[in-house]
């Protein structure tokens, strides 16, 4: 083999692979009160408007939290968190059943929204739960309300209500319109966006239980080192989803 045949060639698709994954594009998190927000259609190739992904948040020792997708739920791939769940609730005792609620995935939808009091930041990935989710199919399926149409689609009024554990959701439709009035600036906006596929990324098995070695948890916790108390992972899926944290 010569030397040039170890070279391959940069493609007009990969320069553009790239820049979508390396987008800046920020989370659009819902604030306490009343948030009017308009969600963007499904991406081609997308049957809806979102990617559901499933999210373990599993404390460990000092207090840190360790993030991943859920192979199991995912991928049906062998899940350390997971496996940690099932060994516990297996034992029988109230406790240990109570305990294994901190390795429980939570589910997390993520779609492209802009946030009607703040454009200027253009379209955001926004972050939402069942409740919401549910509301959204109604509108479309039950009553024919197309509210991601580009030229007469409809805001969506969503009111965050309590904090933590405690927080509810609910979902409106808001005023009819089109989604911008200076469509050459939204398809700017467009141009950057990253592809929601990413978010759905699962880890290697080994490579999870290296983020808890890293952090400082030795591997997942035993049960001895279980923190006890509130869980920061569980199955309401209503919880606030952490705008910043690494989604794998």
């Amino acid at each position: 083999m010569s030397q040039l045949e170890k070279f391959g060639s940069y493609s007009k698709e990969d320069a553009a692979k790239g820049r979508q994954e390396d987008s800046t594009t920020g989370w659009l998190k819902l604030k306490p009160g009343t948030n009017i927000i308009r969600m963007m259609p499904p991406l081609v190739g997308m049957t809806e408007p979102w990617v559901t992904i499933y999210q373990h948040f599993v404390k460990v020792p000092g207090g840190k939290q360790v993030v991943f997708n859920c192979p199991r739920r995912t991928e049906n791939k062998r899940c350390p968190a997971c496996e940690k769940a099932d060994r516990l609730k297996a034992t029988g005792n109230p406790a240990d059943e109570e305990a294994a609620r901190q390795y429980y995935a939570g589910a997390r939808n993520i779609s492209f929204a802009i946030n009607r009091e703040d454009q200027d930041s253009g379209i955001q990935l926004m972050p939402f739960g069942t409740t919401v989710k549910k509301r959204l199919r109604h509108f479309r399926e039950k009553l024919g309300k197309d509210f991601t149409n580009l030229e007469n689609g409809f805001d969506l009024v969503i009111e965050r209500m309590g904090e933590g554990l405690k927080t509810e959701y609910q979902c409106d439709l808001g005023e009819q319109g089109p989604v911008l009035g200076d469509m050459d600036k939204f398809a700017g906006w467009v141009e950057e966006l990253p592809e929601l596929s990413s978010f759905t990324k699962v880890l290697p098995y080994d490579t999870i239980l290296e983020k808890f070695a890293t952090a400082g948890g030795g591997g997942v916790p035993s049960n001895r080192q279980l923190s006890g108390g509130s869980s920061s992972s569980v199955q309401d899926d209503e919880n606030d989803i952490d705008s910043g944290s690494d989604p794998y």
